[in-house]
């Protein structure tokens, strides 16, 4: 049986983080120290417009040496979202995030938001679904040549 997304949100939980397209991106900033997040969703009132990443203040905000508190949130944002569902295996996830070459993704359950993944997150999981494997094969060998 493969992994689904839905499976990983029901173990790290499905708190959502975000942020409005016209919130100052110094508050972006502190959001994410505080949280020790990499990524927030930006919302335009409820609905979802974008995705604020490290990535994005480092490739978009420090080359131009703007100062955070002079920059909204949509200046800066990524607006071409690649999202995924709660029923995509990880698999697929893992297989989009190193060919799109981004580091987070929004989970959609139908038209509704209802987490955020991360490749660590998929990380994580995959890390310890190998460390059980290897425990059975451990246990499956001691206990065969007892």
């Amino acid at each position: 049986m493969q992994t689904k997304v839905k499976d990983i949100l029901s173990q790290k939980g499905s708190d959502i983080i975000t942020v409005q397209k016209n919130d100052a991106v110094d508050k972006v900033v502190s959001i994410l120290n505080d949280k020790h997040i990499g990524a927030v969703i930006v919302k335009d009132g409820e609905t979802v417009v974008g995705i604020l990443s490290e990535r994005d203040l480092l490739k978009k905000l420090l080359p131009e040496c703007k100062c955070a508190s002079d920059v909204i949130t949509s200046e800066i944002m990524t607006d071409n979202l690649v999202i995924t569902t709660v029923e995509t295996s990880i698999e697929e996830c893992m297989t989009v995030m190193t060919e799109k070459r981004i580091r987070h993704l929004p989970v959609f359950d139908g038209k509704d938001l209802v987490g955020i993944i991360s490749i660590g997150d998929l990380m994580k999981h995959i890390v310890q679904e190998k460390a059980a494997q290897i425990n059975y094969l451990h246990d499956y060998i001691a206990g065969s040549l007892g």
